[in-house]
């Protein structure tokens, strides 16, 4: 039983979230491969499960990740899916995160069995600088911790 943690980052925020599920994983005995869809196009027969993340950037979650969706059959796959987004990370914003990527996200792959779903803090950055964080890697874990363990069973 194999997992494929899949992910798209501009920044780098995902890629860590990415990082974060990977050590879940280890730490619950899992078998896992790690890969950046911008980099490589992974062979999905080798995974029963499938992780696959996504930043969003002006309000637009990367289109690598609706093409990895769209173009392959994961319908006899166990999901999840995370995002990074600074409106996830503040408790102000995070029902309108839900609103605009979580539930439009479900609704348009209903043959895909997505076992958990949920977005972590971004960082935006101007110019190199950080000018807003809201990453919240502890969130990431809990949330690891708890699909690792539902993979396993």
């Amino acid at each position: 039983m194999k997992t494929l943690i899949a992910f798209v980052t501009k920044g780098g925020t995902t890629a860590e979230y990415a990082a974060i599920i990977a050590n879940a994983l280890k730490r619950n005995g899992l078998d896992f491969d790690v890969v950046d869809l911008k980099k490589q196009k992974p062979d999905l027969k080798l995974y029963e499960n499938v992780i696959v993340g996504s930043g969003v950037r002006a309000q637009r979650i990367y289109s690598e990740f609706f093409d990895f969706l769209d173009k392959n059959d994961l319908s006899k796959k166990r999901v999840a899916i995370f995002f990074s987004s600074n409106e996830a990370g503040n408790l102000k914003s995070y029902e309108g995160f839900v609103r605009k990527y979580v539930k439009p996200t479900v609704e348009r792959y209903p043959k895909i069995k997505i076992v958990a779903i949920d977005g972590f803090g971004g960082r935006m950055k101007f110019f190199g600088r950080t000018i807003s964080d809201s990453t919240d890697p502890d969130k990431a874990r809990a949330w690891a911790d708890v699909l690792a363990r539902k993979l396993k069973s």
